[in-house]
């Protein structure tokens, strides 16, 4: 059994920025005392691992595994798309194709297992990396997805409608106020492109936010 927890500061990095800190000493050590003194997280999605399956660097993938492993037990991985809490409140709709909920978590403990209890990023970027086809695939469908689904959002009437006349309220969930807020502008200017890797920026945005 694996309890996460969400403890602040939490730091959500994009995947240049987790280069950056994994391929520099001086950042990488600032960065570990930094969270580590602040009892703070580091908050890693699906995205960091699809990303890096991108880059298709083994060297890469064990730099971030070692930046990673000496930062544990600060961090936590979601599926922003699954998980609840992040990009839906509930947690997104189950498909035919879509993986459990917390299947990041269970993947880690899978590991820990595998390594005598212990916690560890250990393979789980350099396997990612290595089956790169399959998880470049994965990620290309998940940017269409949700590019296809604002694209249905904007040439809907009520979508359109609400979009010119949003309003926040303190009492709307923090995702909800970003998403509508980011999208306006896409929603009423139907001559604004929005494209797959939009859709991921919109992602990373609105998941972080919690």
């Amino acid at each position: 059994m694996i309890e996460a927890k969400l403890t602040p500061p939490v730091v959500y990095l994009d995947h240049c920025a987790l280069v950056e800190f994994a391929n520099k000493d001086s950042y990488r050590d600032k960065f570990i005392h930094t969270l580590k003194s602040k009892s703070g997280t580091l908050l890693l999605s699906q995205a960091n691992f699809f990303e890096a399956a991108g880059c298709k660097d083994l060297d890469q993938a064990l730099r971030f595994e070692s930046l990673l492993n000496d930062l544990i037990p600060n961090v936590y991985v979601a599926d922003f798309i699954r998980d609840p809490g992040f990009f839906f409140i509930t947690g997104g709709p189950e498909t035919e194709d879509s993986p459990p909920q917390h299947w990041l978590a269970m993947h880690m403990l899978n590991a820990a297992v595998a390594n005598n209890g212990e916690l560890t990023f250990s393979t789980m970027f350099t396997e990612v990396v290595a089956q790169n086809e399959m998880f470049a695939g994965l990620f290309k469908d998940l940017k269409e997805g949700l590019a296809a689904t604002v694209a249905q959002f904007r040439v809907d009437p009520k979508s359109i409608a609400q979009g010119n006349t949003f309003i926040p309220l303190g009492s709307m969930p923090i995702q909800h106020i970003l998403m509508a807020t980011l999208l306006r502008d896409t929603q009423i200017n139907l001559a604004q492109k929005f494209t797959p890797n939009d859709s991921m920026d919109l992602v990373h945005a609105v998941s972080s936010a919690i």
